[in-house]
């Protein structure tokens, strides 16, 4: 395969039989492609074309250039994933790509997990488009041209070729000789629908101890999905059926996955669930009091942090005036400067608090631009649960 590779690159020979098109671009894994020498599985380094294209190789190995046609990947001390990805868009649609590649050792513990190209429009390769042809890498040293069809071609799209390698018997056991892009035949495919995914609304609330039931997902194409969620400490969701479970108070992403197919892009739709807590008693869990007896610092400024005790708890308080301790109350709202005054338990609550009584009164004519609720099982309120009540 590499002869032939070299050929096509020099002289514009034809396309052999397996070719879907003209070729559109190559890389060969040779001492002339190399833009760095390595000696080891885990370094990322480049491969140059004659076109000056670039691709990134990461976790193959070139014997520091002394393997002049090939480069190779499989580590014997740990898993990796051996990739070679273009630094470049393709513009055109590719409709085969073709991976000189084989099995070049078979130990015991020499095992390919997934071969794998992968198309996107970024480089982060999110959404991608995956080709799985793990079946087709061999052990016949004279068996190494691998086809893959691009079933879905695109225009304008990165490609991956990547190797998934368990921990080997060997080191190198993967060897790679080239790819060979060639742009699909027939004409450009028309783009791919929109997979139409979504819901009718994108937050919900909860309530833990009682049940949740999911929105229904709008599928106007009857696409297979997959759910998923963003916390299953706050809730889980079966994988095909998008049941919710309640785990705990806090916020949670659903989120509804179709893959790309011949017709149809790939998909998403997402809704937000606040899960609030439920009490376990009706009576009253603690209370602020701002009495005079309870403000443990004296301040006349609206600029202060200052504290609140009542019996062994304590709350923290911000921007808020006691009037140096004239008041059995605290007033908060400054006519000179924007900022956000809050009263903040330094405690976690040893029971679940299912309803606050807030007594407050607006005077002056003042609006508060919002007033909010948070709740979070953690002291810096990572996935807090949020209640407006302006």
């Amino acid at each position: 395969m590499k002869n032939f590779l070299l050929t096509c690159a020099l002289l514009g020979a034809s396309i052999p039989a397996f070719a879907a098109g003209n070729v559109i671009t190559y890389v060969n894994c040779d001492a002339n492609s190399f833009q760095n020498f390595t000696n080891n599985y885990t370094n990322d380094w480049k491969l140059k074309n004659s076109a000056d294209q670039y691709w990134t190789v990461k976790n193959f190995n070139n014997n520091n250039g002394g393997w002049e046609d090939f480069i190779r990947t499989g580590w014997r001390t740990a898993a990796i994933v051996g990739s070679v990805t273009t630094d470049f868009m393709i513009a055109e649609q590719v409709g085969e790509i073709v991976v000189d590649v084989w099995q070049c050792k078979t130990g015991l513990n020499d095992k390919l997990n997934k071969a794998s190209i992968y198309v996107a429009d970024n480089l982060d390769f999110e959404n991608a488009a995956e080709y799985d042809f793990t079946d087709k890498v061999t052990t016949d040293e004279f068996e190494q041209a691998v086809s893959v069809k691009i079933t879905a071609p695109k225009a304008n799209q990165y490609y991956m070729v990547a190797f998934d390698c368990g921990k080997a018997s060997n080191n190198g056991f993967i060897q790679l000789a080239g790819i060979t892009y060639y742009e699909h035949e027939g004409g450009e495919v028309p783009a791919l629908k929109p997979a139409g995914l979504s819901y009718d609304w994108t937050e919900y609330e909860a309530v833990l101890g009682e049940d949740f039931v999911a929105p229904t997902l709008n599928n106007p194409n009857n696409l297979s999905v997959v759910y998923s969620s963003s916390n299953t400490d706050v809730a889980t969701v079966d994988v095909n059926t998008g049941k919710v479970t309640l785990v705990n108070a806090g916020l949670v992403t659903i989120t509804a996955t179709s893959a790309a197919t011949d017709e149809f892009e790939a998909g998403e739709a997402s809704y937000v669930i606040a899960v609030q807590g439920k009490s376990d008693t009706d009576g009253v869990l603690f209370s602020f009091n701002p009495l005079k007896e309870n403000q443990i610092e004296s301040v006349n400024s609206y600029s202060d942090v200052w504290t609140v005790k009542d019996g062994d708890l304590e709350w923290t308080v911000a921007y808020f005036n006691n009037n140096k301790n004239g008041w059995d109350f605290v007033r908060a709202g400054n006519k000179n400067v924007d900022y956000v005054p809050f009263i903040e338990t330094d405690f976690a609550s040893n029971g679940t608090v299912a309803s606050l009584e807030i007594d407050m009164e607006i005077r002056s004519g003042g609006t508060p631009t919002k007033a909010t609720v948070y709740t979070s099982s953690t002291d810096d309120y990572t996935n807090a649960v949020s209640v407006d009540f302006t």
